[in-house]
C-alpha cells in the first residue's frame, strides 16, 4: 500500500500571530481585511505544503474562495513569510517539516519493528502447537 508523501498533521507555533514578521506585516498593510487574507494565505500555504511533503506556492495552496492579492503576496515576501517563488522559505521549511517528518518515520519504524516481533511470536506459538 502506498502512503502520501506528506503528513496528515502539522506542527504549529502557537505564538505565530505575534511573530515579528506578522507584526511588521500589520504595520505594512494596516488593514484588518488584508491581514485576514494574509494570515489565511499563510496557513493555506503551510498546511498544503505539509500535506504534499514539499513546499508549494501561495497561488497553488490558496483556499478556493481566495484570489490572492498581489499586493498582499508582495508584502508577505517583503516581510520574509514567503520567498521570491511564493513558497515557505527553505530555512523555515527545514526547521519545522524536517524534524516532524523524521519523528513520523521513527514512529513508523518502531511500529513496524513491533509488528515484526508480534508476527515472530505468533509463528513461534503456531510452530509449538504442531
Amino acid at each position: 500500500m502506498s502512503r502520501p508523501s506528506g503528513l496528515t498533521t502539522a506542527d504549529t507555533d502557537l505564538a505565530l500571530p505575534h511573530d515579528g514578521k506578522f507584526v511588521r506585516l500589520w504595520r505594512r498593510l494596516h488593514s484588518k481585511a488584508a491581514m485576514c487574507e494574509a494570515r489565511t494565505l499563510y496557513e493555506d500555504l503551510r498546511l498544503a505544503s505539509w500535506a504534499a511533503g514539499e513546499r508549494t506556492t501561495v497561488e497553488n495552496a490558496a483556499s478556493v474562495w481566495l484570489d490572492p492579492d498581489p499586493v498582499i503576496i508582495a508584502a508577505m515576501e517583503a516581510e520574509g513569510l514567503i520567498d521570491e517563488e511564493h513558497r515557505i522559505p527553505e530555512h523555515a521549511w527545514c526547521a519545522w517539516y524536517g524534524p516532524a517528518y523524521a519523528r513520523l518515520e521513527a514512529r513508523r519504524a518502531s511500529g513496524s519493528l513491533g509488528g515484526q516481533k508480534a508476527a515472530e511470536h505468533r509463528r513461534a506459538l503456531a510452530a509449538a502447537d504442531l
